[in-house]
């Protein structure tokens, strides 16, 4: 059986459910071939010529742009992603078939034709049982994202967990149901890929590295290759110190507005500025780079609040980014209800 997985590589060139789900078929004995969506899409799709081809999608953005790419094919089209999961709207007259949950027995509908992924919302509970993700297409330029501290660096991508302990109002991590789940591999998992890749660095993909659980920290303690992660703003001292002693090199992390009072009151984020100086501090004390995000367009934002944010823009160092808020309603399927 020959399966794609493809995706449109809005701003990275790498999808970790597809890669992860590549590599579950591919144990399975499956012709699996991961072709994301380009000026080659066609050409390539025509030449393997596959049973089924499977899209993965991240956001709404994502998800429109693939749809000129997926009609008028001879083999089914399915959809899925953490898209879908978060309650995102699709044609239903393109696919053949949708998976609003977690995908990772997706290898039972195509040995068995078990569609039960597909009628049910499944989760995967023990993710530590599940196979290192497929690498085969990755170079490791994917994730520079036009940082000078990153490029001409070896890039290679993991993921020690999924979810996050935090429920801000604007994140759509709020619309996944299951809570966070550690794998219990790390160590193992990190010492592989370095001895195969030999990285320059590890980009870690977790929405929010779990260095809040000593459990993790025992996992991760001793790690020598630098990397670069998703942490609060908010994290206690004792914690960033254990991720730059064991390997940080540049870290993202969420202010959303400069506002602190609105910050907290209306996007929900339990920052204080006093913490925001406190992280940065030592960040700068070790040399550690650090993207601030911030956010603009956001529900009953002033002109006050929005220049405050400009300010802190402006003046916090590191490498700044501003995101235009989106309304999580936007991708709804559904009026505002997450499916059950």
């Amino acid at each position: 059986m020959k399966i794609v997985f493809t995706y449109y590589p809005a701003f990275v060139r790498y999808n970790h459910g597809v890669a992860l789900l590549s590599s579950i078929c591919k144990e399975q004995g499956m012709n699996i071939k991961i072709i994301p969506i380009d000026k080659m899409f066609f050409k390539k799709i025509e030449s393997f010529d596959p049973d089924y081809i499977c899209a993965s999608f991240v956001t709404v953005h994502d998800y429109e742009l693939s749809l000129p790419f997926l009609s008028n094919f001879d083999c089914p089209v399915l959809a899925g992603g953490v898209y879908l999961r978060k309650g995102g709207y699709v044609d239903e007259n393109i696919f053949s078939h949708i998976c609003r949950g977690e995908a990772e027995n997706i290898h039972s509908f195509f040995i068995y034709g078990d569609t039960t992924i597909f009628d049910k919302i499944q989760y995967c509970q023990d993710i530590s049982a599940l196979p290192l993700p497929d690498y085969s297409n990755v170079i490791g330029n994917e994730f520079d994202r036009g940082y000078s501290f990153l490029m001409n660096k070896k890039i290679i991508p993991y993921s020690h967990s999924r979810g996050c302990p935090y429920k801000c109002s604007f994140c759509e991590t709020q619309n996944l149901s299951q809570g966070v789940r550690i794998k219990n591999t790390v160590k193992k998992d990190l010492k592989y890929l370095f001895e195969t890749y030999k990285p320059d660095i590890f980009f870690f993909m977790d929405e929010l590295l779990p260095y809040y659980s000593r459990l993790w920290q025992t996992q991760f303690n001793g790690n020598k290759t630098r990397y670069f992660s998703y942490i609060r703003a908010d994290i206690e001292e004792y914690d960033l110190k254990f991720l730059i002693d064991n390997g940080l090199y540049a870290c993202a992390f969420g202010i959303e507005s400069g506002d602190e009072d609105y910050r907290n009151r209306v996007l929900g984020k339990s920052l204080l500025d006093a913490e925001i100086k406190r992280t940065i501090g030592i960040l700068k004390e070790n040399n550690i780079n650090y993207i601030p995000f911030f956010m603009i367009g956001t529900p009953d934002e002033t002109i006050e609040i929005y220049n405050k944010t400009l300010d802190m823009f402006k003046n916090i160092g590191g490498y700044p980014t501003i995101w235009q808020y989106e309304d999580l309603k936007r991708s709804k399927s559904w009026d505002g209800q997450q499916q059950q």
